[in-house]
């Protein structure tokens, strides 16, 4: 058995074991059968017209059901268990990162959505991707919170009150009118709902954050050219105008006037906005893992074709060092996956006895639930975000948000070091595109930067360990 192996089934909870086992193969099937004989072929035709939009990819994805295979079966989805999206998130940074990028930006935004606990909006969305996936229309989501002149600030709220915003919604009757820009938005041309998250008082940013899901197509909403990129050319990344965009009340997720009830508006706004990055950062230490992987398997198969060049105690030594990496980076995703789903938040769905009984109740059962629930959706949602934040302990929050960064940043610098060492393995030979590990290099230097830079996470890491740690310092945001 591989030491990989042996990570997943030390690391894996014994319940979830077989879910484990169908995630991974559905994963390596994808690879096999699509993505290693389509994906060079797509990334050519980007190569040769930057605004070619690879919509047979997101046909695949849709085809195989893995754009709902995460939700709830209430929600049309398939009910498997959100541990198991890390070990898939490893095999798709192995196989295609611009994958991996596109399934990841659709899954944070409808855990945006998930976390505003607006049940009512969830049910009428989330529906949407199931009938997308019979009808062979793929209904792919994207999130969109940077902007031109707010990228890693608007990742942090301390950041926040300095970042220059110019996205902002204004209340009218009957909706909003938002007016603005977001920027860098992964999936952009390949999604058919946005969540936005935008603000309502420009003196008061943490205080007046406002989220919507809008369609595309929607009045005053347009989607900008697609950016030329170096790496990761299958997601599609573009920039988001709004021009007097009318957005009725029934698609804002999330408000003030839901939140002003529950307690300090800034603080709760917060407490969710990390809910839902940490298990992002999260999900890209998991993809760097599989990027680490894939940089040791190229280097590993080079030497396989010319064994002489691996007869030396240094190329042996950085062989190992890369296998290393990878090891110590899958050990350190999986267990902050498991922190992060088994004691946060949402842990009471989670667990054993709660997955199990999901999967055993009828679906009829569960629709009528829902069904009830959705007559009163802002008193529903009220009372469960008031649940979410009766259940906050600072300590385990700040405990959690760090692990998140950590793994994040370590996991990123690791990959980065270990396709270094495979360049310097592999000499000349590094740069010829039959090899693979040019278009990872291209493809991995982006695990650096989304989900806040790895500067930033360096000081969200530090900065909620300070109590632990006995530390007493100013924090510094500059």
């Amino acid at each position: 058995m591989a030491y990989e192996e042996i990570l997943i089934e030390e690391k894996v909870p014994h319940f979830l074991k077989k879910e484990a086992s169908t995630v991974v193969k559905m994963a390596r099937s994808f690879a096999g059968e699509f993505l290693s004989k389509e994906s060079p072929v797509l990334e050519k035709k980007v190569f040769h017209d930057s605004q070619y939009v690879s919509h047979e990819l997101a046909q695949e994805l849709n085809r195989r059901g893995l754009i709902n295979l995460w939700l709830p079966r209430v929600f049309g989805g398939r009910g498997f268990h959100p541990y198991t999206m890390y070990l898939f998130n490893e095999e798709l940074g192995r196989l295609c990162l611009s994958t991996a990028n596109i399934l990841g930006a659709h899954y944070v935004a409808l855990s945006v959505l998930s976390a505003s606990m607006n049940v009512k909006l969830m049910r009428s969305l989330l529906l949407k991707i199931e009938k997308g996936r019979l009808a062979q229309k793929p209904c792919l989501f994207s999130i969109a919170v940077t902007e031109p002149n707010a990228g890693t600030d608007v990742e942090d709220y301390r950041l926040l009150p300095k970042a220059q915003i110019n996205c902002f919604a204004k209340k009218t009757q009957g909706g909003y009118l938002l007016n603005g820009r977001k920027m860098f938005i992964s999936g952009s041309h390949l999604s058919s709902w946005f969540i936005v998250v935008a603000y309502e008082n420009r003196r008061d940013l943490p205080s007046s954050v406002v989220s919507f899901a809008i369609p595309k197509g929607a009045k005053g909403f347009s989607i900008g050219p697609m950016e030329r990129k170096m790496g990761q050319s299958l997601c599609p990344t573009a920039e988001l105008i709004f021009s007097n965009c009318f957005i009725p009340d029934k698609y804002v997720v999330l408000n003030s006037e839901v939140l002003s009830p529950l307690g300090d508006l800034a603080q709760l706004n917060e407490i969710l906005h990390e809910d839902v990055i940490s298990m992002s950062r999260a999900g890209v230490g998991a993809f760097s893992a599989g990027a680490n992987l894939r940089a040791f398997l190229i280097a590993a198969d080079y030497f396989k074709e010319k064994p002489a060049r691996l007869q030396n105690q240094l190329a042996q030594k950085k062989l190992a060092e890369i296998y290393n990496h990878y090891l110590t980076s899958k050990l350190q995703y999986l267990d902050v996956a498991q922190h992060l789903i088994f004691r946060g938040p949402m842990r009471h769905l989670f667990k054993e006895k709660a997955h199990s009984q999901l999967k055993k109740t009828p679906l009829f059962l569960q629709r009528l639930g829902l069904w009830w629930i959705t007559l009163t959706p802002k008193k529903t949602q009220q009372r469960w975000l008031e649940k979410r934040f009766q259940k906050f302990n600072e300590g385990a929050h700040s405990s959690l948000s760090a692990m998140a960064s950590m793994v994040k940043r370590n996991n990123s610098m690791r990959t980065m070091q270990s396709i270094q060492w495979a360049f310097e393995l592999m000499g000349r030979d590094a740069i010829k595109s039959e090899y693979g590990l040019e278009r990872l290099l291209r493809d991995s230097k982006l695990l650096e930067i989304y989900e806040g830079s790895n500067e930033i996470n360096s000081l969200n890491m530090i900065n909620k360990s300070k109590k632990h740690l006995g530390l007493d310092y100013q924090e510094y945001y500059g």
